[in-house]
């Protein structure tokens, strides 16, 4: 039993192919056939001579067996590297590879856009994250396109916890790396800390490399800290100077709802020191605090307001579109002024009734007439709704302003109130409206 077989070469390459015939030999049959049959019936040899000619069939068949496997692990490593090679002629006229280094740069650019690089410590080193990385790992132009891009670079998300931070100038090299590689691009910032000790001096050591001009850089600002004691520090890196590329500020305190009083310190020391600021998000605000507010077009008071009324609130963001707020809490009980505001700009108005401080006339004197969009939420007993008159002065002020809601979300709303709310409210005729995230048909005989 033999099998002839012939030899060819690659026109890639020029390697010699083993090539075995295409078609099974008819003899292998009949003797897969003859033993699968000595097999079932346990025909076994008896004699010696037989045991030594059926060893040696084994052998024989077993150095075939170790050709045939040699043979296609060859090739397999031929096929492996002629498919690279297919793949590196397919990428070489690849339509990519037209496109000029601007376009090709704006693409890297809106594929890395919804993305920060995360830089961080993890297992007592440090690491970055990023689709930026990969790009920069596919050839070495690419690699050249990238890193002579700075925007890609300019969104950076630091997390300063460090559990495990040993080797700290290999955290500080790669931080100051990014950066560079941002250039003077305007800077997209994300500060996150998650433990509630003080400062080590690792993160310190984080927070002087930002300061200056890293800080002034920055468009877009987020703070997550854990509680309120960590925030100065931060926040001093804010206090000097103007912020003329500052558009978006966030400031997430996690422990900020299980606070009863407002804060000894918090936005007060921050002096008009950003004029473009157009969204604002923070969890306290008090109508005092010496932050301008007459760029912002999304304002979102996630806790609560200090010292005032709805209506001095708006006054000092003449431009907003989107606001979002809790309670409040007057400083004093001296009836607020008769002066009406009337806001054309708000379209979007969400409430959120994280407790029962809504102290009554919050809303007394403002109208929304341009207002679409409302959201309640409610995390406090329905009986609320029943004994204090804040929800209805809420009604009143949007029947007051003769707005047309084409959007209404309700949140843990009890269904009374939503009922009320309906008769008492105009809507459009296409209003959408859920209530509990789900869909609610409105009666229409409210105008």
């Amino acid at each position: 039993m033999s099998t002839s077989n012939t030899f060819r070469r690659c026109s890639s390459c020029q390697s010699e192919m083993e090539t075995f015939l295409p078609e099974l030999d008819p003899a292998h049959r009949e003797i897969y056939d003859d033993f699968c049959t000595k097999s079932r019936s346990n025909d076994i040899p008896n004699s010696e001579v037989e045991r030594a000619q059926l060893q040696s069939l084994i052998e024989r068949n077993s150095s075939d067996l170790q050709r045939y496997d040699d043979a296609i692990a060859r090739l397999q490593d031929q096929r492996n590297q002629l498919d690279k090679i297919v793949q590196y002629q397919k990428s070489l006229i690849s339509p990519i590879r037209k496109l000029s280094p601007d376009v090709l740069g704006e693409i890297f650019e809106l594929v890395t856009t919804d993305q920060f690089i995360n830089l961080e410590i993890y297992g007592s080193k440090a690491r970055g994250i990023g689709r930026v990385f990969g790009l920069t790992w596919i050839c070495s132009w690419w690699r050249k396109l990238i890193l002579s891009r700075p925007t890609p670079w300019s969104r950076i998300q630091l997390r300063l916890d460090d559990l495990n931070a040993i080797n700290t100038s290999q955290f500080i090299n790669m931080m100051e790396e990014v950066l560079l590689r941002s250039g003077t691009t305007p800077l997209c910032l994300k500060l996150t800390r998650d433990d509630e000790s003080y400062f080590s001096e690792f993160q310190l050591s984080v927070l002087d490399t930002l300061a200056g001009n890293t800080m002034y850089r920055c468009k877009d600002l987020e703070i997550r800290l854990n509680s309120f004691s960590q925030l100065d520090k931060l926040l001093s890196l804010l206090a000097s100077g103007t912020h003329f590329e500052l558009m978006k500020l966030s400031i997430v305190i996690w422990d900020t709802y299980r606070l009863e009083t407002k804060p000894s310190r918090f936005l007060e020391h921050l002096s008009l020191n950003f004029p473009r600021l157009q969204t604002l998000k923070t969890p306290f605000l008090r109508l005092t605090d010496p932050i301008d507010l007459a760029n912002l077009t999304i304002l979102q008071i996630h806790v609560k307001i200090f010292g005032g009324y709805m209506r001095g609130l708006l006054e000092r963001c003449p431009l907003l579109q989107g606001l979002w707020v809790s309670s409040f809490r007057s400083q004093n009980d001296t009836p607020p002024s008769l002066a009406s505001v009337c806001h054309t700009h708000l379209t979007s108005l969400t409430v959120d009734y994280r407790d029962k401080q809504f102290p009554d006339g919050v809303w007394d004197y403002v109208q929304l007439p341009n207002l679409t969009f409302l959201s309640v939420y409610s995390n406090v007993p329905d009986a609320f709704f029943e004994t204090r008159n804040s929800f209805n002065e809420l009604k009143t002020m949007l029947k007051y302003s003769r707005c047309m809601l084409q959007n209404v979300d309700f949140l843990f709303v009890p269904d009374t109130a939503v009922s009320l709310f309906f008769q008492d409210v105009p809507v459009s005729p296409e209003c959408r409206v859920e209530v509990d995230e789900i869909p609610y048909q409105v009666p229409f005989h409210s105008s």
